[in-house]
C-alpha cells in the first residue's frame, strides 16, 4: 500500500507542476470548492440545534438566530460554490492545455526509432483517452478527495466542539471503515494500469481496421480481423470487470461502515440522553455533522482510487514526456570545406535491429550539383540511405559526412532545412491546396507558392479546379489523384529550394501518364541540385551522372547507365527484366 501511495503521490506531484502558471488560481478555487459541503453540514448542524433549542426552552431568540444562519450560511455556500468551481475549473483547463500542447511539441520531436517501437494506435490513446484520463486528475477526481477530506477533518473539529464523547465514537467507526478501504488501493491501482494498456491495444487494432480497410476487403480479412478486434474487446472487458469488482466491493465496504456509523451513533446517542449525559439537540447535530465524517471515511478509498484511474492514464502521457527527443538546434552550424563531397559515405553500418545490419560499409562520394542514382532489389538499404542523411537515426559505424563535417556534429533543424524530399507517397496535410505547398517554407508569399507549382507543372490543374489554391484536399489529399498529389509535393520541394534533393520512389506509383508530368516537374526540381534518386523504374535513372547498385546494404555496382549496361552485370540484368516484353 506504502508503495502504490507513493507513486500516486509523485505522478500527482508531476502532473500539477502544469497548474504552477495559474497556482494561485487553481489552489484559491480548490480550497472554495472544497468548504462547500462542511459549510453546508455546519450550517445545518448548528441551524437545527438552534432551532430545537428554541422549541425546548420556548426562545423566539434562538429562533431566528437559526434561521439567519442557515439562510446565510446558504448563500454563502451558492458564493462559494461558483466562485470556487469557476477558478478551479479554469486554472485546471489551462492546465490540461499546457499538457496537450506539451504532449504534440514531444511527438513531433521524438526520434523515428521511437515510433519504430510502438503502434500508432497506441500513441493516439495516449493522445486522447490517456490525456483525458490526466484531465480528469486535474477536475473533477482531485476536487473529490481534497473535498471529502475538508468536510470530514472540519465535520470531526465541530462535533469535538458538541460532544468529544461522541465524535470519538464516530472517529473510530470511521477509521476501521478507512482501514478497510485502504485494502482496496494496490489491487485498484494494478487493475487501473491493465485497464488503460487494454484500451491502448484495443485502439491499436481500431487503428489497423481503418488504416488497412482495402486490404482487408481485398483479402477478404473482415472474419479474422474482427476476431482479433473482439478478442482485444473481450480482454478489457475482463479487466474492467476486474476494476469494477474491487470498485464495487470498496463501495459496499464503504456503504456497511457508514450505516454501522449512523445506527451507532443514534444508539449510543439515544443512552446518552436516557441516562442525562447528553441532550437531544446536540445529538442531533452530530448525527447531522457525522455524514461530513462518515463520508470522508467512506468515500477517501473511493475517492483515491478514482484519483490513482486517472492517474493511470496520466501516466502513460508523462511517459511520452520523458522520452528523449531530437535536438534541432544547440549547435553551431558548420561551415563547408571548400572542395569536399557535399555527402560522403565511409565505411557507413546501420542496422535497424542489433546484429542485423542493413548497410554494410558503404564508400561513396557525391559532388555537389551531381545526381546520383540508388538501385536494386527490395530490402537492398536504398531507403536506409535516404533516412540517414534526413538523419532520423545515427549511424552505427563508419561515417557519413555532409559538407565535410560528420552529420553528428550537424544541428537536425540546420541539417534538415538544407534537404528538400519527396518519398513515394507524399502526405497531404487537411487543407488547402496553398497551404500544403507553403508548408514547404512557412511565410513564403501568394506569388511564392504559385510560381513553385508552376515550375512543378501544377499550377494549370490547381487553376481549373472550382477554388483553385483554396481547394481542400480531403484527409491525406483524397480529393485529388496521384500525381496532382505528387506534383503537389514537388511544389513544396521546390518552395524550400534547398541545395540536397532526396527522391524516394517519387513516381514508382503513377500510371505513366502522371508519371510523365511529375518526371517533367523532378527535371526542373533537380536543377542546380545535388540529387539522390531511389528509384525501382529504371527509365527514370538513365541520365543520372552515377548509378549505385545496392545488394544486401552493399555497392556493388557503379557506373553511368551507358557503363553499367556495357559491364552487363547486376545492373544490365535488371534492365532487361524490366523492359523484357510481357
Amino acid at each position: 500500500m506504502k508503495a502504490s501511495l507513493y507513486t500516486t503521490r509523485q505522478s500527482l506531484k508531476r502532473l500539477l507542476e502544469y497548474v504552477k502558471p495559474d497556482g494561485k488560481r487553481f489552489w484559491f478555487g480548490l480550497a472554495l470548492s472544497s468548504i462547500q459541503d462542511l459549510v453546508m453540514q455546519l450550517v445545518l448542524a448548528f441551524g437545527l440545534l438552534l432551532n430545537f433549542r428554541a422549541m425546548l426552552e420556548n426562545r423566539q431568540d434562538l429562533l431566528w438566530m437559526g434561521i439567519a444562519l442557515m439562510v446565510g450560511g446558504f448563500v454563502l455556500m451558492g458564493i462559494l460554490s461558483y466562485a470556487g468551481d469557476v477558478l478551479y475549473g479554469q486554472a485546471g483547463l489551462r492546465a490540461s492545455g499546457r499538457m496537450r500542447k506539451k504532449l504534440v511539441a514531444q511527438l513531433l520531436r521524438l526520434p523515428a526509432s521511437w515510433y519504430d517501437a510502438c503502434h500508432s494506435g497506441d500513441v493516439l490513446s495516449r493522445t486522447t483517452s490517456d490525456m483525458q484520463a490526466a484531465e480528469q486528475a486535474l477536475g473533477w477526481h482531485l476536487l473529490f478527495m481534497v473535498r471529502t477530506l475538508v468536510s470530514g477533518i472540519g465535520g470531526a473539529i465541530a462535533m469535538f466542539v458538541l460532544d468529544a464523547r461522541m465524535a470519538l465514537v464516530a472517529i473510530v467507526i470511521g477509521l476501521v471503515a478507512m482501514w478497510l478501504n485502504t485494502l482496496f488501493i494496490r489491487p485498484l491501482k494494478r487493475v487501473s494500469d491493465e485497464v488503460q494498456e487494454g484500451m491502448g491495444t484495443v485502439s491499436e487494432h481500431a487503428s489497423d481496421l481503418l488504416g488497412a480497410a482495402t486490404v482487408i476487403r481485398m483479402y477478404r480479412l473482415a472474419d479474422w480481423a474482427a476476431v482479433r478486434f473482439r478478442e482485444a474487446i473481450d480482454s478489457l472487458f475482463l479487466r474492467s470487470m476486474c476494476r469494477t469488482r474491487w470498485q464495487t466491493g470498496q463501495r459496499a465496504v464503504g456503504e456497511v461502515a457508514g450505516s454501522m456509523q449512523f445506527f451507532g451513533l443514534l444508539a449510543i446517542g439515544s443512552i446518552g440522553i436516557a441516562t442525562g449525559l447528553l441532550t437531544f439537540p446536540v445529538l442531533l447535530g452530530i448525527v447531522q455533522i457525522s455524514g461530513s465524517v462518515n463520508n470522508m471515511f467512506r468515500n477517501l478509498g473511493e475517492s483515491l482510487s478514482q484519483l490513482q484511474r486517472s492517474l493511470a492514464g496520466a501516466d502513460r502521457v508523462l511517459e511520452v514526456l520523458d522520452e528523449k527527443t531530437e535536438s534541432l538546434n544547440g549547435k553551431p552550424v558548420p561551415v563547408g570545406k571548400p572542395g569536399s563531397p557535399l555527402v560522403e559515405m565511409n565505411g557507413t553500418v546501420f542496422g535497424y535491429e542489433a546484429g542485423r545490419p542493413v548497410l554494410n560499409g558503404l564508400r561513396e562520394q557525391i559532388m555537389p550539383g551531381e545526381t546520383v542514382a540508388l538501385v536494386g532489389g527490395s530490402g537492398g538499404g536504398k531507403s536506409t540511405v535516404i533516412r540517414l542523411l534526413i538523419n532520423l537515426y545515427p549511424v552505427a559505424a563508419g561515417s557519413l559526412r555532409i559538407a565535410g563535417h560528420d552529420i553528428g556534429s550537424w544541428p537536425v533543424g540546420a541539417l534538415r532545412e538544407r534537404i528538400a524530399y519527396v518519398p513515394q507517397n507524399s502526405f497531404l496535410f487537411t487543407g488547402t491546396i496553398r497551404e500544403n505547398i507553403a508548408c514547404g517554407r512557412p511565410g513564403a508569399s501568394r506569388q511564392e507558392v504559385e510560381a513553385a507549382a508552376g515550375a512543378a507543372q501544377a499550377h494549370d490543374f490547381i487553376t481549373g479546379l472550382p477554388q483553385g489554391y483554396d481547394t481542400d484536399v480531403g484527409e491525406r489529399g483524397a480529393q485529388l489523384s496521384g500525381g496532382q498529389r505528387q506534383r503537389i509535393a514537388i511544389a513544396r520541394a521546390i518552395l524550400r529550394n534547398a541545395p540536397i534533393l532526396l527522391l524516394d520512389e517519387a513516381t514508382a506509383s503513377l500510371d505513366s501518364q502522371s508519371e510523365q508530368a511529375v518526371q517533367e516537374a523532378l527535371a526542373r526540381l533537380m536543377e542546380g541540385r545535388t540529387t539522390l534518386v531511389v528509384a525501382h523504374r529504371l527509365s527514370t535513372v538513365r541520365h543520372a551522372d552515377r548509378i549505385l547498385v545496392l545488394e544486401d546494404g552493399c555497392i556493388i555496382e557503379r557506373g553511368s547507365h551507358e557503363e553499367l549496361m556495357t559491364a552487363g552485370g547486376r545492373y544490365a540484368e535488371l534492365v532487361r527484366m524490366q523492359f523484357a516484353p510481357g
